[in-house]
């Protein structure tokens, strides 16, 4: 048995299991509840295969590249990767009377769904490109 072997062996489950989470402020929903300034939303990390799976929503029918659908791939990210709050809650979903998460992820976070994105991404250990986007 190597090192890296040995040392998996005395290793924890649970620690490969923890995901990564983070806040972030969204002046968006401070406004909206009339706040004086933002309100924290929790993120956290989304399985590879789940981040893969939402990219790969912007690949049309021919294997290329489709900029129509960035915009909801965006969002798909932030309904996995928004702890708190969901939008995935079946509360905020009917009191807001909105059909499916990423519709009630839109209406909450308007213009602070560029940074979740980044964000989350950022946890998962994925490069963006929204900042590079906005400087340019």
């Amino acid at each position: 048995m190597n090192k890296v072997e040995e040392l998996l062996m005395k290793a924890r489950k649970e620690d490969f299991e923890k995901k990564e989470e983070a806040v972030v402020p969204s002046a968006a929903l401070g406004k909206a509840l009339h706040m004086e300034g933002p309100i924290d939303v929790l993120i956290e990390e989304i399985s590879q295969r789940k981040v893969s799976d939402i990219m790969a929503m912007q690949i049309n029918e021919k294997g290329r590249f489709d900029k129509t659908k960035v915009f909801d791939a965006q969002l798909m990210l932030i309904v996995e990767g928004v702890k708190d709050p969901s939008p995935k809650s079946k509360d905020l979903l009917e009191h807001f009377g909105k059909a499916t998460p990423k519709e009630l992820a839109e209406f909450l976070f308007k213009s602070d769904i560029g940074r979740l994105y980044e964000e989350i991404g950022k946890l998962c250990g994925i490069e963006t490109g929204v900042e590079d986007e906005i400087k340019n």
